[in-house]
């Protein structure tokens, strides 16, 4: 069952970005590479400065709310908690995230990658 759950987490981190991104204007990417946005342990994202524009708040809205959805999915799917998924998906995606990038600590400190 975990070997299961680790292969939707890796599913997720390898789709998050082409599901999360808006049409026109800042894209989760860009807005990562920018510095506005960056992961959390937790699965989701959030603002890293708080100069990062309107544009990059509504990525993280958005972006965390099809997360949440998703980690529901698969947590109903396996009989496991949310919280549990959360944290898997967090650690992979942490992991996998891009050398520049800003992941956030357990602390709460944010840093470069």
């Amino acid at each position: 069952m975990m070997r299961l759950i680790f292969k939707l987490i890796f599913f997720l981190v390898a789709l998050v970005p082409l599901i999360c991104t808006p049409a026109f204007g800042l894209t989760l990417n860009q807005a990562k590479q920018q510095g506005y946005i960056g992961e959390k342990t937790n699965g989701y994202i959030g603002i890293v400065t708080s100069t990062a524009p309107a544009e990059a708040k509504k990525i993280v809205a958005d972006t965390n709310s099809k997360r949440k959805a998703y980690y529901q999915s698969i947590a109903k799917n396996n009989g496991i908690s949310v919280t549990e998924v959360e944290n898997l998906a967090g650690q992979k995606i942490v992991n996998h995230t891009s050398s520049g990038q800003y992941t956030q600590k357990a602390s709460g400190q944010w840093e470069r990658k």
